[in-house]
This record gives structure tokens, sequence and C-alpha cells, in this order.
């Protein structure tokens, strides 16, 4: 991944930012892609789910130090998508919201889009096809994304894994239930500077 800096935030967004720009159309090779299984016409597939990873690569990228712990408080990864290879907040969407906001407090909710700056995250609760794109109230977030840029209106511009993205606008209406501005929920995190 690169040599992090060793700082107690996101110690520079625009290397966070230049990590985007390397990786988000095409994931770096040096780093596991994580994905689960599902079917597709009964058969057994592998469905991406990356967009946590992604995002936790560019946090580190851009200096947001691991925490080792291995357990439920620690921020870490060595070598793959799996329980040993990287911690649940590394890779899973709830867990780097908690991690951030609760544990290591070294973000907060923002009350607005436009709050955000570059490397800050949009979590969102996506519809699903499973659940007939209603908004289930399961999982409190199922997407993360991470701020790239922003529009002429000052509005956030988002980049994300597993369905590679870049400088999407953040609450994009594609006339698919699945699009970002279709979210049940959104969920803006500012890292302290």
């Amino acid at each position: 991944l690169g040599e992090p800096l060793a700082a107690l935030v996101l110690a520079d967004r625009a290397k966070a930012l230049d990590y985007v720009r390397r990786y988000a159309k095409s994931p770096n090779r040096e780093v596991a892609y994580c994905a689960g299984w599902g079917l597709s016409s009964g058969r057994p597939v592998k469905i991406p789910a990356d967009c946590t990873n992604f995002a936790s690569q560019v946090l580190w990228y851009g200096g947001l130090p691991m925490n080792p712990a291995h357990d439920d408080t620690g921020w870490w990864y060595t070598d793959s998508c799996e329980w040993w290879g990287s911690s649940v907040s590394w890779r899973t969407v709830n867990g780097l919201a908690i991690y951030l906001t609760t544990i290591s407090g070294r973000a907060v909710f923002a009350r607005r889009a436009r709050d955000l700056k570059i490397g800050d995250l949009i979590f969102y609760r996506l519809r699903r096809p499973e659940t007939g794109y209603r908004c289930d109230i399961g999982s409190l977030f199922n997407h993360t994304t991470i701020v790239s840029g922003f529009d002429e209106r000052g509005e956030p511009l988002v980049s994300y894994h597993s369905n590679e993205a870049e400088d999407v606008p953040w609450n994009a209406k594609s006339g698919s239930l699945k699009a970002l501005g279709e979210a049940c929920a959104t969920g803006f995190v500012h890292l302290l500077d």
C-alpha cells in the first residue's frame, strides 16, 4: 500500500485523493479485493463487496494509522479480506462507521453532504433487489463511498468499489432503485483534521 504517515488523523487529503485517482476504476493488485458468495441462476457466484476495503485503503494511504488491536476495537489489514487478514472495521461498512465515529473518535457525523471534505465518507443503506427494493430495517448501512471531489454547486462527488466508480454525484439518480440517490439512509462522516 505504500508508507503511511504517522498521525492520529487523516493527515494528507491530497495523498488520499491520489490513491483514489490511481485505484478507483482499476483496483490495486497488491491488495486483496473483497467479495462474497451469492447465487445467480442457482449457481454460486462471487459478488463484489470491496467498497469498505477500498475506503480503508484510501484512509490508510492518506495517513490514518492502523490500530493493530486484534479484537473488535482495531482497524488493520495484513493480507486478505478474511478474518485473519483484516479487521471487521477495515472490511465491513458498519464496522468502519462505528470504528471511526465511536471506537477511535477520529471522525464525526456531519449534518449535510456539503460539510464534507476530500477523503471524508458517505455511508448508504442502498435498496437491494433481494428485498424488492424496499427500505429494509436490517443493517444500518450497506455501502461505503469516499468523497473525491465537488461539483459546481459544492455538492460532493464520490468514488467507490464493487461497481468501480470515480467522481459520481453523491445523490445520483440513474433511473434505478439501486442508485445512490434512492438510498433509504445516508451517513455523512467527517474525519478530524
